[in-house]
């Protein structure tokens, strides 16, 4: 299936309304060019969010103490980060969104009321709403970039 046939708006509803012009974008593409995609759209937040630098903070979400954030991030209304969360490399996290102690989320974007337990890694993902991964989960991302693949079942 090549790129130009996916439409990620079918598989998570508010992809559109969240970032709009990129539902013929696959997700991979998504992923890779989250930074300069989440730089554009602090630029436009409203004064709802607190910016600094590349990290832009709903003034109602919520963050524990020894969380690092690396830009760009949006942080959106409602959302809350345990201890020792580490995000990196272009986070979106959507309303009410909650990332758990100890997770790192790198190049992903967490869609509105979805949930991280504590100590999962996330990387390079587009997760939709309501989604609940409970501790330990691992989804990450494997480059293969061979022309010639081959899948052994």
């Amino acid at each position: 299936m090549s790129d130009s046939h996916i439409n990620i708006g079918q598989y998570i509803r508010q992809f559109p309304i969240l970032f709009p012009g990129l539902q013929g974008e696959s997700p991979w593409a998504i992923t890779a060019d989250l930074q300069d995609i989440l730089t554009k759209q602090i630029k436009s937040l409203s004064s709802d969010y607190i910016i600094n630098g590349e990290i832009a903070i709903h003034k109602t979400a919520r963050i524990e103490e020894h969380v690092i954030l690396k830009g760009p991030i949006i942080i959106s209304q409602g959302c809350f980060i345990g201890a020792h969360a580490y995000l990196r490399n272009g986070v979106f996290l959507g309303d009410q969104g909650m990332i758990g102690p100890g997770c790192e989320v790198k190049a992903s974007i967490i869609m509105p009321q979805s949930a991280l337990a504590h100590f999962n890694f996330v990387g390079d993902t587009i997760l939709g709403s309501m989604v609940n991964m409970e501790a330990g989960s691992v989804i990450a991302n494997h480059l293969n970039e061979r022309e010639d693949k081959t899948i052994y079942v």
